[in-house]
C-alpha cells in the first residue's frame, strides 16, 4: 500500500481535505502524517513551498502552487472567495459559512504559511531542492492563485510533468477523481 502526506495550503486542512482523503483511502492509498516517509506528497497552494527536501517521497503532486508574479496575493485572495461563493452556492449556506470559519481557522492556527506565501508567491526557487524527484504540477484552468504561465516558467525542469485540469484553486477538495486518476496513472 503506498502512502500518501498531504501538504495543506494556508486556508486548507483536514476539514477542506475529508472527501479527497477518503477517495484516496478507496483508491488503496494510505494517509499518513509524516512527509519525509511518504511515498507520495500532494501538496496545495502555498504548502507547495513547504515539501521538505529530505523526503523518501517517489512522486510530488504539486496542485495549485501559489505562484503570480504579476498579480497582487490580495486581489487573488479576493478572486478566490468570491468564485469560490459563486461555485458553492449550490453546495448551501450552512456549507459556505462552515467551508469560511475553517479556512479562517487554519489560517489562525497557521500564520507561518501565510507569512511563506507572502514571500514565495513571486518565485518558483524551492523547485530547485526538488530537483532529483518526480513531479506533477497541476494548475486548474480557473486557478486564481496560479498564474497561467507557469507552464513556462517551470520549463527548465526536465522532472516536471505539466498538467491542466478544469476547475477552480480549491477543486480538489470536491472533485478529487482527475487527481487521483493522474496519481494512479503516473504509478
Amino acid at each position: 500500500m503506498k502512502t500518501v502526506a498531504i501538504i495543506y495550503g494556508w486556508t486548507g486542512g483536514s476539514w477542506s481535505t475529508r472527501h479527497f482523503r477518503d477517495e484516496l483511502q478507496k483508491a488503496g492509498f494510505k494517509v499518513i502524517s509524516n512527509r519525509e516517509k511518504a511515498n507520495i506528497i500532494i501538496a496545495h497552494s502555498a504548502g507547495c513551498y513547504r515539501v521538505p527536501d529530505k523526503t523518501s517521497a517517489q512522486l510530488i503532486l504539486l496542485i495549485g502552487v501559489a505562484y503570480w508574479p504579476e498579480k497582487r496575493l490580495r486581489s487573488r485572495a479576493m478572486n478566490r472567495f468570491i468564485n469560490g461563493l459563486k461555485e458553492d452556492r449550490d453546495r448551501g449556506v450552512l456549507y459556505i459559512f462552515h467551508r469560511f470559519m475553517w479556512q479562517l481557522f487554519y489560517a489562525i492556527i497557521r500564520p507561518g504559511d501565510i507569512v511563506i506565501s507572502l514571500r514565495n508567491h513571486k518565485s518558483l526557487d524551492f523547485l530547485e531542492k526538488l530537483k532529483d524527484k518526480r513531479i506533477i504540477l497541476i494548475r486548474n484552468s480557473r486557478d486564481e492563485y496560479c498564474s497561467p504561465n507557469i507552464a513556462r516558467s517551470i520549463t527548465k525542469y526536465s522532472n516536471i510533468k505539466f498538467v491542466e485540469l478544469l476547475g477552480l484553486h480549491d477543486d480538489y477538495y470536491t472533485n478529487p477523481k482527475p487527481y487521483i486518476d493522474l496519481l494512479l496513472k503516473a504509478l
